[in-house]
């Protein structure tokens, strides 16, 4: 598989807090991470609107979970990671294009599909979910963003 190239405008990263009732069902289900029932819930409601979502997994290191959306010619990788403040659960979605070497598709396509998703991604964890303090960004606005508040 070759990963495919993100264009700078496409906003692919989420930023949000999770609601209480998420930290409980997550303690609840003693699943061994936070971040599998948020993006199990998620991977549903992407279910119920005809995306084809694999099995949530649990990632590495500690608190994350992985999960495919298979598109007709490629796969987009949704990656949850997940930290517990006193506000709740600071989450940090992101998502990355993978295809096929010999599938060629017009970059522009890919894009575009990409962008539907995460926008419906969007939609679902601010009307379906009730996420707080929800940020969409590019992945160079993220990677911006994660360098400062490690060097705080």
């Amino acid at each position: 598989m070759v990963k495919e190239e993100s264009s700078s405008h496409i906003k692919t990263c989420f930023v949000f807090t999770a609601p209480n009732d998420l930290l409980s069902q997550a303690v609840a289900t003693r699943q061994g991470t936070m971040a599998q029932p948020i993006l199990s819930k998620l991977a549903e409601r992407l279910r119920a609107e005809d995306f084809k979502v694999a099995q949530v997994q649990r990632g590495k290191p500690g608190d994350a979970a992985l999960c495919d959306v298979k598109l007709r010619d490629f796969t987009l990788v949704a990656a949850l990671g997940v930290t517990q403040s006193s506000g709740g659960i600071e989450c940090s979605l992101l998502t990355w294009c993978l295809r096929p070497f010999w599938r060629h598709r017009r970059a522009g396509s890919v894009s575009e599909a990409w962008g539907d998703v995460c926008e419906v991604m969007h939609r679902i964890l601010k009307q379906d979910l009730g996420v707080t303090a929800l940020r969409r960004l590019t992945r160079d606005e993220a990677e911006a963003e994660w360098e400062q508040a490690a060097t705080s």
